[in-house]
């Protein structure tokens, strides 16, 4: 399964993927009304069951069309209940997946075809097994895609220059890749195991991560090294440890 979004919308599918006691964001009517027209009728899902009887992408469309329907275009803001409202009846096509993994491409789709590519193929091979998500708009932020999304905090640690994939698991394995390995680690490893369960699934995914290289950085500043006021703090610190 997959589903492509613009990276304003970011908050909205962190909260359909997260788990039952995630918080919905407030949001304006507007945003809230865009988003659920662009599942509706933007074209941005595919997965291996279209055209059948349990088509995942008609459910969707028409699910968001029936909320997007209730929805008026003004700009008053819903409080967190009232968005959880409108998209909850969504959240069951969304979660309970062993594998999510999300594309941070270079650029646009049409740009980076090589992210694209990599969507589709993980989005059809991967069949009801996992969930791949790929944000898209010409104002792509890295920063705008990690906030929301707990799981793609491996950033962080082991900083990995788009085009790249994060991948995790609803146990807590997450690990990322430059979309060459990420490539490799799907079709080698990940296919294979997909359909024995999110733990299978979990401990491949934290084979990877222990061999990956973390970084951390200590930023400190305003210390006042040499001036007369540090050398009494510092005075102070040694005598409260005697």
């Amino acid at each position: 399964m997959g589903a492509r979004f613009e990276i304003d919308h970011a908050n909205f599918v962190a909260y359909l993927t997260a788990g039952p006691d995630a918080t919905a964001p407030r949001a304006n009517l507007g945003t809230l009304k865009m988003f659920l027209m662009a599942l509706a009728y933007g074209g941005g899902l595919i997965s291996s069951t279209q055209g059948t009887p349990d088509d995942w992408t008609r459910r969707i469309s028409e699910a968001a069309e029936r909320e997007a329907n209730e929805i008026p275009w003004t700009d008053e803001v819903l409080e967190s209940r009232e968005v959880a409202q409108r998209l909850d009846p969504l959240r069951t096509y969304f979660t309970g997946y062993p594998l999510y993994a999300m594309v941070l491409p270079s650029g646009s789709w049409q740009e980076d075809r090589a992210s694209f590519r990599f969507f589709t193929e993980a989005a059809v091979a991967s069949h009801s097994n996992a969930l791949i998500l790929m944000p898209e708009g010409q104002s792509y932020e890295l920063t705008s895609v990690v906030d929301p999304f707990p799981a793609l905090r491996v950033l962080a640690e082991c900083p990995t220059a788009p085009p790249a994939v994060v991948f995790w698991t609803p146990l807590g394995g997450s690990c990322v890749l430059s979309l060459d390995e990420a490539f490799d680690f799907f079709r080698r490893d990940l296919i294979w195991t997909l359909d024995r369960g999110p733990k299978e699934v979990d401990s491949q995914i934290l084979a990877v991560a222990r061999r990956q290289r973390s970084k951390r950085i200590l930023h400190l500043s305003d210390l006042h090294f040499g001036t007369p006021e540090a050398a009494r703090r510092n005075s102070l610190h040694a005598n409260s440890r005697l």
